[in-house]
This record gives C-alpha cells, sequence and structure tokens, in this order.
C-alpha cells in the first residue's frame, strides 16, 4: 500500500489568506484519498472575533477529517508604529522558529506513521 503524503500549508496571518487556504486544502484532499494536509495558523496580535471564531470552528469541524490545523504561539507584540510593510516583515520573521518547530514535530510524528511529509506552501512574502 502507497504511503500517504502530507502537505503543510502556511497562509499569511488575516482572515482572507486562511479561507483561502482552508478551500483549497477541501479541494486538493476530496481529489487525492492519499493526502492529508496540515495547516499553520499565525493568528495577528488584533485578531478580530469573527477570525477567532473561524479558526475555531475550523478546528471543531468533523467535515475535514484530513486537514488539521496547528495554532502557532503568540509572538511577543510588535513595534506598532512600523510601516505595514516592515511590520509584516517582523511578523513573518518573528513565526519562522515556531514553523520551523511544528514541522519538525509533524515530521517526527510521521516517521511512525503511514505518512510523509511531501511539500509544503506558504503565503508569507517577507522582503527585506
Amino acid at each position: 500500500m502507497e504511503k500517504a503524503s502530507e502537505l503543510v500549508v502556511i497562509p499569511s496571518a488575516g482572515i482572507g489568506h486562511l479561507v483561502s487556504a482552508v478551500e483549497m486544502s477541501k479541494l486538493l484532499v476530496a481529489r487525492h484519498d492519499q493526502l492529508f494536509i496540515t495547516v499553520l495558523i499565525m493568528k495577528l496580535p488584533f485578531n478580530s472575533k469573527g477570525t477567532e471564531a473561524y479558526i475555531a470552528s475550523l478546528e471543531a469541524s468533523p467535515v475535514l477529517p484530513r486537514v488539521n490545523f496547528i495554532t502557532l504561539p503568540k509572538v511577543p507584540d510588535l513595534d506598532k508604529h512600523l510601516s505595514s510593510h516592515s511590520f509584516r516583515n517582523q511578523f513573518v520573521e518573528s513565526h519562522k522558529t515556531h514553523v520551523k518547530n511544528a514541522v519538525a514535530e509533524l515530521t517526527e510524528s510521521q516517521s511512525e506513521s503511514r505518512r510523509r511529509l511531501a511539500g509544503s506552501s506558504s503565503t508569507c512574502f517577507a522582503q527585506q
């Protein structure tokens, strides 16, 4: 039997990116029986209640049995006086360690399972 594959999806913070990533994940797992997806969620320090409710509904949803969600730990508050470009860069940079740790844990847990990490997809663009 072929080993199942795992795709890690890392959307940019914000409800628009998250909803798009979830919808893409639903389509992919519907078309590929051996595919599992883990979505890593970065929460903005000023998330709206709507975003929080959406995340909670995803985590409780039995409709997505092969799509898992990991909410990354909150990062220290960033300087609110930064330009939006600088804020976005610092925000993404501050999550790198959490993303690496989450992927390492997935890889470790999969060494004993019947899945293998096949790839990742990210919409987090940061420029120096």
